[in-house]
């Protein structure tokens, strides 16, 4: 029926594929995107749970080695009950006492004072001057004489700079002892004279096991991926607990960190860990946990994986739902394109049963019905318009005997005027054959602008010689342009108007009539001027630019609405007819056509902004 190739020959998508692909990929998306969104939000709540819960267990923590370090420094106190050795020790500030006789002091208050669960290793009781007074030692081998006279790595540096310091707190400390392979809890307590002026006389130092300490610290690790230690600031770090290999590799390096910065300076996490601290409220010392984000989001991938399987899942159902679905959509769309194929094919009389069909495809099928029997209407009446045109052009045909026959009678009537000497008889004769000859040639849609002003030549002789409409008239047009085309008869209707509606009517002034031909952008435009007595262009304008049709064929003569007509039709909306006037001076209407001559251009609808007559 329509011919060439058929439009559903090609491999195209179907309604039923896009609906299955498209419920499909909308459930893998939104599974996706919850999966990520579920991830992340996880993620963040997760390390903010574990960031609070280790800080409750640090706090706890702190609570109990408080409460450790309370205890044995308690028993350090009893010191001052040792009243022999410490008003010796005062004398020593006045007078330079002799203290051997004390020296074996720190093992009888050791013994006295500290139970065998205090873990405690050491005593040395130092005078102001940082000479040892007693000094008690379970390990002779293990504990060095004298804290001074030691090795580096018994952190005597840290000792004393707290004993040069002005605080009268107590000081905590410790150090990795190399021939017990263990780490050793210190604590420092100054001794001070409170009679009158404060004086420190000197300082008690007690070195304990640190596996209470140890212990403690071991309750509140919950997994094995942690790492806990106790470290004063700037000092090294006391004890520790915990046995990942990477977060002790990092509790080294930060520890390190801390003995040169400030806590706070430190970040919540660092590579593979969380870090977590808190401080004590005294003894100037603060605890620190690490914590594997690989044991953290053990669980989140837990949850993850029973994400994907649900998305698995629903993925599934959601595809079985889009099949059957697409199925119910895509049947009557499949039927409809059946019958579309079909009557392309030719079958023009068939049509579209809609008949349980959604009320959208009801829709549709009944406007391509519709459709189909318009278009048999309308091969019906380009039928019957062909044939009307056949029989329109055979009569045209035989309608041009008639004027052939009078245009040659009024040349023989022209020379019988000639014969009779009645010359003005003979000019009107073949200016009136001039005119039917010009207005009957049928063949050419188009003439010269120098054929258009003959032709108004003649009618202007013709319409001085019946009503004497016009004192004088001129033509203005340059040499090239008289061989440029325009639609035929599209001058004298315009002439004719401005002789009928403009000059006709003047009194008591010469009537002129003007013509004025210009290239101008590209365009031809002709101007008719007259210096009649003007009109009102807005209604006259507005009919020009709308162009209506019925109109025109309404009209007995060719008109100017048929002239704007037909250059409109052949060249575009924005070319035409446009009129300007003033009352009592004149009007002026232009005609706007591209040029159209030998070698040039020609473009049917460009944009035009506005006429003036010059």
């Amino acid at each position: 029926m329509f011919g060439g190739r058929s439009i559903f020959s090609k491999k195209q998508w179907t309604v039923r594929g896009s609906y299955i692909l498209l419920l499909t990929g909308c459930t893998i998306t939104a599974m996706v995107l919850l999966t990520i969104t579920f991830y992340f939000a996880s993620k963040h709540q997760l390390k903010q749970q574990n960031l609070s819960s280790r800080a409750e267990y640090l706090e706890k923590m702190q609570d109990e080695l408080a409460g450790e370090i309370h205890s044995r420094v308690v028993k350090m106190q009893t010191i001052y009950t040792e009243t022999a050795l410490t008003n010796n020790m005062r004398n020593r500030l006045r007078d330079g006492s002799n203290l051997k006789k004390f020296y074996w002091e720190a093992s009888d208050f050791a013994e006295s004072r500290f139970d065998l669960d205090d873990g405690l290793q050491a005593v040395y009781i130092y005078d102001s001057k940082d000479k040892v007074v007693s000094v008690y030692r379970s390990s002779v081998t293990a504990f060095a004489a004298d804290l001074y006279e030691g090795e580096d790595e018994i952190n005597a540096e840290a000792l004393k700079t707290y004993v040069d310091s002005d605080t009268s707190e107590l000081f905590v400390s410790g150090y990795y002892n190399r021939v017990l392979k263990d780490d050793v809890i210190r604590i420092v307590m100054k001794l001070h004279e409170y009679s009158g002026v404060r004086t420190q006389y000197g300082y008690l130092v007690c070195e304990f096991d640190s596996s209470v300490f140890k212990n403690v610290m071991q309750k509140y690790i919950t997994t094995k991926d942690e790492v806990v230690w106790l470290q004063g600031v700037g000092d090294i770090p006391i004890c520790s607990a915990g046995n990942e290999e990477k977060g002790l590799a990092l509790f080294a390096e930060l520890s390190e960190e801390l003995q040169q910065e400030d806590a706070e300076k430190l970040k919540s996490e660092y590579g593979g860990f969380y870090l977590t601290e808190s401080s004590f409220d005294k003894y100037n010392l603060h605890t620190y946990m690490l914590t594997s984000k690989a044991y953290l989001y053990s669980t989140l991938r837990v949850l993850i994986q029973i994400l994907v399987g649900v998305a698995i899942i629903m993925t599934f159902i959601a595809s079985v739902i889009g099949i059957y679905l697409s199925t119910l959509i895509a049947k009557p769309i499949e039927e409809l394109k059946g019958r579309v194929v079909r009557i392309a094919e030719g079958e023009m009389e068939l049509r579209i049963d809609t008949s349980g069909w959604s009320e959208e495809l009801v829709v549709l099928g009944t406007e391509f019905n519709n459709m189909l029997d318009q278009i048999q209407d309308m091969i019906f009446h380009q039928y019957e318009n062909q044939l009307l045109m056949e029989r329109t052009e055979y009569q045209a045909l035989q309608a041009q005997i008639n004027p052939h026959f009078l245009y040659n009678t009024l040349n023989t009537m022209s020379g019988i005027a000639v014969s009779q000497n009645c010359p003005m008889v003979s000019e009107l004769c073949q200016a009136l054959s001039g005119i039917f000859r010009y207005s009957i040639n049928i063949s050419d849609t188009l003439a010269t602008v120098q054929e258009e002003l003959q032709h108004v030549q003649n009618y202007l002789y013709v319409m001085d010689v019946r009503h004497g409409f016009i004192d004088s008239y001129s033509f203005d047009v340059p040499g090239d342009v008289l061989k440029d085309l325009i639609p035929r008869i599209s001058i004298q209707p315009i002439v004719e108007n401005a002789l009928n509606h403009g000059l006709r009517f003047v009194r008591g002034r010469e009537k002129k009539l003007e013509i004025v031909a210009r290239h101008k952008d590209g365009e031809l435009w002709i101007e008719i001027k007259d210096n009649g007595v003007g009109m009102d262009t807005e209604e006259i304008n507005a009919a020009l630019e709308a162009n209506q049709i019925n109109r025109i064929e309404k009209g007995d003569s060719i008109g100017i609405l048929n002239v704007n007509a037909r250059i409109k039709m052949a060249f575009g909306e924005s070319y035409g007819l446009f009129y300007q006037s003033a009352e009592n001076e004149g009007t002026c209407v232009t005609i706007r056509i591209p040029i159209m001559g030998e070698g040039a251009d020609f473009y049917g609808d460009d944009q035009v902004s506005g006429v003036s007559c010059g």
